[in-house]
């Protein structure tokens, strides 16, 4: 999901779900526990949440890193 994330810049669960192949409730879940653990931000307008990848964590920053030195492919 962070990999999706990070080649979007910026995504809705719905679409994160229908990228990754994974159930909504359960994207949503993992999102809830990547934003208490500050590795995405979540921002919302209405009841539309848009993901963004903090790369302000430096955990975050590397695993792009990673991801761009490897091609990301998917």
């Amino acid at each position: 999901m962070l990999k999706v994330i990070l080649q979007h810049g910026q995504i809705n669960i719905t679409r994160l779900a229908r990228e990754t192949g994974l159930h909504h409730r359960l994207v949503s879940r993992y999102i809830s526990e990547f934003e208490e653990e500050g590795i995405v931000t979540v921002r919302r307008i209405g009841r539309l949440r848009i993901i963004e990848a903090n790369l302000y964590k430096p955990e975050v920053s590397l695993l792009r890193d990673l991801i761009e030195s490897v091609g990301g492919s998917r």
